[in-house]
């Protein structure tokens, strides 16, 4: 007939096995059984039960069976509660914090601002006078692109160099004006707000107070 024998471990004291719910009498002895399924079960005081399930198919053989007991968790001791000490009443303590520095991104703004503006008037003014010889220019020769002779061509090719000088000092002018109020912009958006804050410390807690 098969065998089936248990080992376990650790072996605590006081450790009981039954197979298919029975109690083994000798738990790590070779127990004989028949062929089937058996449920193996080993319990022991301050230990977790360890169960496992074998099937017995062979004869003449024995079947060890290893079962590892686990401790089982202890319960944590509740710590014991102290008295509070009654809370002091003291007066509240009223601390005023100095003024931040103040910002000086609105003041750049406006510099921006002002800059900008000049040189979209500096533009406007070269604009208008690229206009005026690039007008000046064709009416050397009669309002038209070609001169009858080349003291009438020297002249007007003269006064349309002036006007692209003028021209391209405009356009750079309206480029500045550009970056000048787009930094401004950005200056203003981003200037931080003036606060004051005050705080005050009471016996139950911190309580800030101020205006924005």
């Amino acid at each position: 007939m098969p065998k089936l024998q248990i080992q376990i471990d650790p072996k605590p004291p006081g450790v009981a096995v039954t197979i298919n719910k029975k109690p083994a009498s000798d738990p790590t002895a070779a127990q004989l059984v028949d062929f089937g399924t058996y449920d193996i079960v080993a319990s022991a005081p301050g230990f977790n039960d360890a169960t496992t399930s074998v099937k017995v198919s062979e004869e003449a053989k024995v079947l060890v069976v290893a079962l590892r007991m686990t401790p089982r968790a202890q319960p944590a001791k509740e710590q014991p509660v102290r008295p509070t000490e009654p809370q002091r009443k003291t007066a509240p303590l009223v601390v005023e914090q100095p003024a931040a520095t103040p910002s000086h991104r609105k003041r750049y703004a406006v510099i921006a601002f002002a800059a900008g503006g000049a040189a979209a008037l500096g533009g406007t003014i070269a604009g208008l006078g690229a206009r005026s010889a690039w007008d000046d220019a064709k009416a050397v020769c009669g309002g038209a692109t070609e001169c009858p002779n080349a003291a009438d061509a020297a002249e007007a090719n003269e006064l349309a160099d002036t006007a692209r000088r003028r021209g391209n000092l405009a356009t750079l002018a309206f480029v500045l004006a550009g970056a000048g109020v787009g930094t401004g912009v950005y200056l203003w958006v981003t200037a931080p707000r003036e606060r004051a804050v005050a705080i005050t410390v009471r016996a139950n807690g911190v309580a800030l107070v101020g205006r924005f």
